[in-house]
């Protein structure tokens, strides 16, 4: 017993005396950003949200670009909205010029409840890139919101123009159809 007590008490002193890492070790130093991505990816399939995040992430900051709609989809997903609204700005400030980027920004922003941000860069964007219907269906739904009806019909339309049989484009009729309805129906009240 003393022996072994003496063994470990020497076993202690030689760990002490080993030079300490300096700084935080990175546990994932050997793996490579496409072997992070797989992982993310796989620990996604199997519902570890968390995890994959993690990997994900590391795998963007390694370079591997592949990881950014991933990751943003798995923190929207988990319901994580500020948080990948921070991973979209952190890359959207290293490609400025990258309009889906831009776009899927300013609708994280809007998700976070910045709908100020959100309706300035969405404006920002359409007199930009004024060839893209997503940012002009989304700006029609912020000027919507915020009860500027003639805007939100206006972009509603653009969007129809550009995408006449896109992914929005029952609903942008609609909602056009919907706010023309509500002017005829705001005209008729103020004539009486």
């Amino acid at each position: 017993m003393i022996r072994a007590l003496i063994a470990a008490l020497a076993l202690t002193a030689a760990c002490a005396s080993a030079p300490k890492p300096r700084g935080p070790v990175d546990p994932l130093a050997g793996v490579d950003a496409a072997e992070l991505y797989r992982i993310g990816l796989a620990e996604a399939r199997g519902g570890d949200t968390l995890r994959a995040e993690q990997y994900l992430a590391a795998a963007l900051v390694r370079g591997y670009d592949d990881a950014m709609i991933p990751l943003l989809r798995i923190c929207v997903t988990g319901e994580r909205y500020g948080a990948a609204l921070r991973y979209a700005q952190n890359r959207l400030a290293a490609r400025p010029g990258d309009w889906q980027l831009r776009y899927l920004t300013a609708e994280l922003l809007g998700a976070v409840g910045r709908f100020d941000d959100e309706r300035a860069q969405l404006e920002t964007l359409v007199s930009e890139v004024s060839d893209r219907p997503e940012p002009h269906f989304a700006l029609a739904q912020a000027y919507e919101r915020e009860g500027f009806a003639r805007r939100a019909a206006t972009h509603y339309a653009r969007y129809l123009a550009l995408a006449p049989t896109g992914r929005y484009a029952r609903e942008a009729r609609h909602r056009k159809a919907e706010l023309r309805r509500q002017r005829h129906r705001h005209h008729h009240r103020r004539k009486q």
